[in-house]
């Protein structure tokens, strides 16, 4: 599910689906727009059946949009699907849409690092979208080693995760801290004041 126009890697992508998806034997859902949905399309696929489909997949296509982070990824590898990127994309190697921005040619992603914690993920990455349904025909001819890739990545997500709340937490607690103070201590019985200028 996603819009041709936010990256031309999109647009490469659209185009593998429409080139093998008719001869391919692979089963596929794939929704693409050539523009950004607008309110009425946005909701063709209602939220019950974008979980069913998620559920579903064991791959779930990642590719990048004005960023390459996205909440794709997350939803994907919840629902026990593996994420497949394109490499471009993952390593954020070409700016999204060089064409309206002449200038810029092949000038690298400006959110270029978005997903450098998953560079050792075990994921799928194509050299290009090309490689899509070669690909995952091979994958989907071992199962074993399929099953093994999916408790691989729940792992490494799971410790990711991890990480990522630990990084908040300690966050959090940091900001309330003022330098060189110890913690600030917040009365917990008196209600807060406010003055007006």
């Amino acid at each position: 599910v996603f819009s041709q126009r936010t990256n031309r890697a999109r647009q490469e992508l659209a185009s593998a689906i429409e080139k093998n998806g008719p001869t391919s034997k692979l089963p596929v859902y794939a929704s693409m727009t050539e523009r950004e949905l607008d309110d009425e399309r946005r909701y063709a696929l209602n939220t019950d059946d974008y979980i069913e489909v998620l559920l579903d997949s064991i791959f779930t296509l990642s590719p990048a949009g004005h960023n390459p982070e996205c909440y794709r990824i997350f939803e994907a590898v919840e629902s026990g699907s593996i994420p497949v990127f394109s490499r471009g994309d993952l390593y954020g190697a070409r700016h999204p849409n060089p064409q309206n921005r002449k200038a810029l040619g092949d000038a690298a992603h400006p959110c270029k690092d978005a997903l450098v914690d998953w560079y050792e993920a075990p994921v799928v990455v194509l050299d290009s979208w090309d490689d899509l349904y070669p690909t995952m025909e091979r994958l989907l001819g071992d199962p074993e080693a399929l099953d093994e890739m999916q408790d691989r990545l729940r792992v490494w997500y799971d410790d990711y995760m991890r990480g990522v709340v630990s990084k908040f937490e300690d966050f959090m607690l940091n900001s309330t801290k003022s330098p060189g103070a110890s913690e600030i201590e917040i009365p917990v019985d008196s209600p807060p004041t406010f003055k007006r200028t």
